[in-house]
């Protein structure tokens, strides 16, 4: 019995021994990190399309800035191009390609979208269409560039935030027809068939350009070496009296959830 006692008392001191030795190796305890963000107020800047880390100043005649209507609280269409594609003589045997002024000091036709909203935001797409070329002087509205189309081509994303730019491919190509047009005009151009293009009608309806998310991006219309030709308007032969035509283009940035984030 005398054995049989001092075996348990040993055991029993050698396990609380164990005990006090494994509470003694480590202790644990739970901190807190935080921090916090909000919309930014600092305003949209328009950037220069030759130098994005550069502020840009369109001239009177270069575009339209709208740097406080936005939507989906942070998703702003900064800013559109205006296009002037000059005086020209009336044409009634060829069908012509006609190219427009470039922005300020030769820098290329751009829009500018901003999404300053929190990362996993819908993605937007932007559409545009384009009016028909009217003379404004007829009274009656009919006098019209019938057939004409824009064209854009050379067209990049510049994604300034993710500091990336790449080229957007167009929903269609040139082809022989165009490709020939816009050589004949500035054999510069070196247009081919097969390039990618953008071919809006003038007819009012509806064109895809690009959907994106997230971050500041310009959608340029050539870069310092190509964008004197990398906008054009298509004026096809006995269209046109000796006159001036104006085209409403407008510019939709709509919210396209759709397309995931």
């Amino acid at each position: 019995m005398i054995n049989k006692k001092y075996t348990t008392l040993l055991l029993g001191s050698v396990a609380a021994t164990a005990l006090v030795s494994v509470g003694q190796v480590s202790a644990d305890s739970v901190s807190n990190g935080t921090v916090t963000f909000e919309q930014s107020t600092d305003g949209i800047k328009i950037l220069d399309p030759n130098d994005n880390t550069k502020e840009f100043t369109p001239g009177p005649t270069d575009g339209k800035a709208d740097l406080t209507n936005s939507i989906d609280n942070g998703l702003y269409l900064a800013y559109v191009p205006n296009f002037n594609f000059n005086t020209h003589k009336v044409n009634q045997i060829r069908d012509k390609v006609f190219f427009a002024n470039t922005q300020a000091e030769g820098r290329p036709n751009f829009v500018q979208v901003s999404d300053l909203r929190s990362k996993n935001s819908s993605n937007w797409k932007l559409d545009v269409s384009v009016g028909a070329f009217t003379n404004q002087a007829d009274s009656t509205g009919k006098d019209k560039l019938d057939g004409a189309a824009l064209i854009f081509r050379n067209v990049n994303d510049q994604n300034v935030t993710a500091g990336t730019n790449s080229t957007l491919t167009g929903a269609t190509t040139l082809g022989d027809n165009f490709a020939s047009l816009i050589n004949a005009q500035n054999a510069a151009a070196n247009a081919t068939a097969n390039e990618s293009a953008f071919s809006m009608q003038a007819d009012g309806s509806s064109n895809s350009l690009v959907k994106g998310a997230n971050g500041t991006h310009l959608f340029t219309a050539g870069d310092q070496g190509t964008a004197a030709v990398s906008v054009g308007l298509y004026v096809p032969r006995n269209t046109q009296s000796a006159a001036k035509y104006d085209s409403n283009i407008t510019w939709k940035l709509s919210l396209d959830p759709t397309s995931g984030n």
